[in-house]
């Protein structure tokens, strides 16, 4: 195991120490302190059953508490270089591409069988997490393509509209879509009642 670790080309280091990247992983701990303030509401806001609707925003506010974490560690770029060392070694480097195309295609299509199997088991309650669930599992999709490193889709990420990343913007509007979710349910909280007052 250690030989296998030393052959692997990558150390923690700040991924992204532009004024962007820090806005980005700014932007996640946000996005995960306004989850954790719709969990901690959640009685004055969800109707039954609450539990699962809990676990849900427990579940967005540790995602995104750590791909806030995971933006500057960059851990992905880690598993895309022992992907490599794994491939070298194993005789497949060569069609690394179809490999790669494959990933990203089966990504694809977990993402969208993710969305609907979320979207069904909270059928439901659909209209008040709806808008959360696409925008989490559009991160984390985003997220697992990025670490394919796959060529050309490392060129469309890079490429600039109105003078920001691709990347930059996809996640920022995956957070973008949590955080309007987050902040449509603190408005529908119901009143505490003041039993001094019953």
């Amino acid at each position: 195991m250690h030989e296998f670790l030393s052959k692997i080309d990558w150390s923690p280091t700040i991924g992204d120490p532009t004024w962007i990247g820090w806005l980005t992983v700014t932007a996640y701990f946000i996005c995960g302190y306004k989850s954790y303030r719709v969990l901690r509401s959640s009685e004055r806001i969800f109707e039954d059953p609450i539990q699962r609707q809990r676990l849900l925003w427990l579940s967005i506010t540790l995602t995104m508490v750590f791909l806030g974490i995971n933006k500057q560690l960059d851990l992905q770029s880690f598993f895309t270089a022992a992907a490599r060392v794994l491939s070298k070694e194993y005789g497949w480097y060569a069609e690394r591409r179809f490999y790669q195309t494959f990933f990203i295609a089966a990504l694809g299509v977990l993402g969208l069988t993710a969305i609907t199997v979320m979207l069904g088991f909270y059928y439901k309650v659909r209209h008040m997490h709806g808008i959360a669930i696409v925008g989490l599992l559009a991160l984390i999709v985003f997220i697992l393509i990025r670490a394919s490193s796959f060529h050309y889709v490392d060129s469309l990420l890079s490429s600039q509209v109105w003078g920001f990343k691709m990347n930059a913007l996809l996640e920022l509007s995956g957070i973008a879509l949590v955080m309007l979710n987050a902040r449509k349910l603190m408005r529908m909280r119901r009143p505490l009642i003041d039993i001094n007052n019953l």
